[in-house]
């Protein structure tokens, strides 16, 4: 069975990549659990990995390709993907100052191709805001079902899950499906519409995503999810009102229920939450990995402004791994050069949630959109803080890519309808009162 379901999801990315190039991106947002669930159940997969991932890169590839004839990477029209793009150019030429046992260059490259997929090509496959619904609806539909297998489907031994092929191997630590069950879970709930076959979907999907994450015993997806969701559930909104504040109460006492409820389940999570030693959690080593790395850049002004050099985490003279918090990565291997960019970007992308006039002109469907994929970003944001590396957090550059296209590709719809119903109002207008000429 297991093999079967990996084999219709490779045909179903394909399928949809072909029918039209915007639903590449589903493939690209599902693209590290489909891969695991293939590990699971393929030893093929499991010894070769990075094979399923080209497959999906390809499907973008040939789908950027297919873009119709004047296309271009829009960087000056979208400004925040214009300053990461910056950030990313920054981030490779700070390879040239890393430490040489690093091996920063190599390990940029190694991901270059994910990064050039998120930032770049990832927006460019989205034409319309109908695009969007139609992607983000996939996602939702396909990526949903891939979360409730995934919950109930494989055997979990602990934070791992049990392989098919032989039950005495696991798949160590997959924290990637506790991403993908937030992404999907955030998604399911901003977007959700008030229909019964919509709600009892969305409530199979989102209680999926939950139990998911508590297999996983990820502690961060789950608070960080129920936050983002917290955040961003606003931004749905035009404006306040007595009704919509109540709302708000009640999605904040969901969360708070669905919080204590997992918590207090006996449960993978639950059990890792029991535990009072923080060494045992791993956030005292994390603390002093930070604290190493600060102090080193730190100790001179010149590696203040320009940084250690991307990747320099790795080096044996410093922590010989990555620091877990990408913030601190960012200020202590790309120096303030590189922070000022990335701050730069956070705080627009805020601004124009819960700021100014743009937000306010979108249509409820495309503000929906907007917000889901601003809490995917605020949830990406938020995971960085607590592990991976900045060349391994594509979710950081994707997701704010495409909610910045989603808010300005709404806003020029709306310009459009207006002038288009100003011209005809004033086409109507002259031949409304025209006089008859005289015989």
């Amino acid at each position: 069975m297991g093999a079967a379901v990996f084999g219709l999801y490779a045909l179903a990315f394909g399928a949809l990549s072909i029918h039209h190039v915007s639903y590449a991106l589903v493939g690209l947002i599902c693209v590290f659990a489909f891969e695991q669930w293939g590990a699971i159940y393929l030893p093929f997969v499991a010894t070769n990995g990075t094979l399923v991932n080209i497959f999906i890169l390809s499907l973008v590839a040939i789908a950027w390709f297919r873009l119709p004839g004047g296309s271009t990477f829009e960087l000056v029209r979208y400004p925040t993907r214009l300053l990461l793009t910056l950030f990313l150019g920054y981030t490779f030429a700070t390879t040239l100052w890393s430490p040489p046992d690093a091996n920063a260059t190599e390990r940029f490259l190694n991901e270059f191709h994910y990064l050039v997929a998120a930032l770049i090509v990832a927006p460019l496959l989205i034409r319309t805001s109908a695009d969007f619904t139609k992607v983000l609806d996939a996602v939702t539909g396909l990526g949903g079902i891939l979360v409730i297998l995934f919950a109930f489907v494989p055997d979990f031994k602990g934070r791992s899950l049990l392989l098919e092929y032989d039950l005495e191997e696991t798949l160590g630590l997959p924290l990637a499906l506790g991403d993908f069950a937030g992404v999907v879970f955030l998604i399911t709930a901003l977007r959700l519409r008030f229909s019964l076959i919509n709600i009892i979907w969305a409530a199979a999907v989102c209680g999926s995503s939950l139990y998911l994450i508590t297999q996983t015993g990820s502690r961060g997806q789950l608070f960080f999810a129920t936050g983002a969701l917290v955040v961003c559930f606003p931004v749905r909104w035009k404006a306040f009102s007595v009704n919509r504040i109540m709302t708000m109460i009640l999605v904040l006492l969901i969360a708070a229920a669905a919080l204590f409820i997992v918590i207090n389940t006996e449960n993978t999570l639950s059990s890792r939450m029991a535990i009072d030693d923080d060494d045992a959690l791993g956030t005292t080593p994390r603390i002093e990995m930070a604290m190493i790395l600060i102090e080193a850049w730190a100790a001179d002004p010149s590696v203040m402004l320009f940084g250690l050099g991307s990747s320099a985490s790795w080096s044996r003279t410093l922590i010989s791994g990555y620091s877990h918090v990408v913030p601190i990565e960012i200020l202590g291997e790309l120096g303030l050069v590189g922070f000022v960019l990335f701050g730069t970007c956070v705080l627009t992308l805020f601004l124009q949630a819960f700021t100014g006039k743009q937000r306010v002109q979108l249509d409820q469907k495309t503000l929906n959109n907007f917000a889901a994929l601003m809490a995917c970003w605020v949830f990406s944001l938020l995971l960085s803080c607590k592990q991976g590396t900045l060349l391994y957090s594509t979710g950081l550059f994707m997701y704010a890519a495409l909610a910045e296209k989603c808010l300005i590709l709404g806003t020029h719809k709306l310009k459009s309808s207006n002038s288009k119903s100003r011209a005809l109002n004033k086409h109507h207008q002259k031949t409304r009162y025209r006089l008859p000429k005289s015989v």
